[in-house]
C-alpha cells in the first residue's frame, strides 16, 4: 500500500524547500510518494524544486500557467499511484508530524476518510474574518449535507482513492476543498475528524481566502447539493 501526498505550489520559494524536508523526514508506516504540482509560479519556486529532482520518492509537475489550486490538485490525483491520498499545503501552516495519526484509522480499516480539524483543540490563531468565514461555510455545509464537521475547509483531507471518483472533480480554484468534501460525504464513506496542529500565516489569509473564494465555495456547495 502507498500514500500519495499531493502538494500544490504557487509562489512559495520561501517555504517549499522546508515543507518538502518536513514531509520527507516524517516516519510513515507505509511507502509514500510526494507529488509537487508547481502551478505556474512566477518567483523562484521552479528553481528551488529543481534541487529535488534526484529524490526517488518525489515527483514534480510544472504547469506553464497559474490555473488554481483545484487544477493542481486534479493533476496530482491523475498521476497518483497511492491507494491513500493526502492533500498538503506548501507553506508550513500544517504539520506533517500529524499525518501518521491521521493514517491510523484508515490503515486499521475503521475509516475511509479522515479530516484534520484545526478547531477541535479549541482556539486557533486566525483573523476574525478568516475564522468567521470558516465557521459559516462549515455550518452551511453541515446543513446541506447532514454532516457534523468542525472544519470542512481544512487542507488535510486523507482518504482512500477509491472513496471518490477523481474524474468527477471539476473545480479549478480553492473551491476544490468543499467539492472534495461534498463528494466524499455524498458516498457512503466512513468519515471522521481528528485534531491537528495549525500555524496560521497571516500573509496567506488574503491570498487564499478572499470573500470571493468564500462566495464561490458556497455556490459550489449549493450546486453539489442540488445535483444529488
Amino acid at each position: 500500500m502507498m500514500l500519495s501526498i499531493i502538494v500544490p505550489v504557487y509562489n512559495e520559494q520561501q517555504f517549499i524547500s522546508h515543507a518538502i524536508e518536513e514531509i520527507s523526514s516524517t516516519r510513515f508506516p507505509l511507502e509514500y510518494e510526494i507529488i509537487i504540482v508547481n502551478d505556474g509560479s512566477t518567483d523562484n519556486t521552479r528553481k528551488v524544486l529543481l534541487t529535488f529532482n534526484h529524490r526517488p520518492h518525489i515527483r514534480i509537475i510544472h504547469c506553464k500557467k497559474n490555473l488554481g489550486k483545484g487544477n493542481a490538485v486534479r493533476k496530482g490525483l491523475a498521476i497518483a499511484r497511492g491507494e491513500i491520498i493526502l492533500i498538503h499545503d506548501a507553506d508550513l501552516e500544517y504539520s506533517p508530524k500529524d499525518i501518521p495519526a491521521l493514517l491510523k484509522p484508515i490503515l486499521r480499516g475503521t475509516a475511509d476518510v479522515v479530516f484534520g480539524s484545526r478547531f477541535l483543540q479549541g482556539k486557533t490563531r486566525m483573523s476574525f474574518t478568516y475564522r468567521f468565514g470558516n465557521w459559516f461555510l462549515t455550518h452551511a455545509f453541515n446543513v446541506l449535507f447532514k454532516t457534523t464537521f468542525s472544519d470542512v475547509l481544512t487542507c488535510y483531507k486523507l482518504f482512500r482513492k477509491s472513496a471518490i471518483d477523481v474524474s468527477s472533480l471539476k473545480e479549478c480554484g480553492f473551491e476544490i476543498d468543499p467539492e472534495i468534501a461534498a463528494k466524499l460525504s455524498i458516498k457512503k464513506n466512513r468519515v471522521i475528524e481528528l485534531s491537528i496542529h495549525y500555524r496560521s500565516r497571516d500573509r496567506n489569509e488574503g491570498k487564499k481566502n478572499s470573500i470571493g473564494v468564500g462566495i464561490r465555495s458556497f455556490i459550489v456547495m449549493i450546486k453539489l447539493r442540488l445535483s444529488r
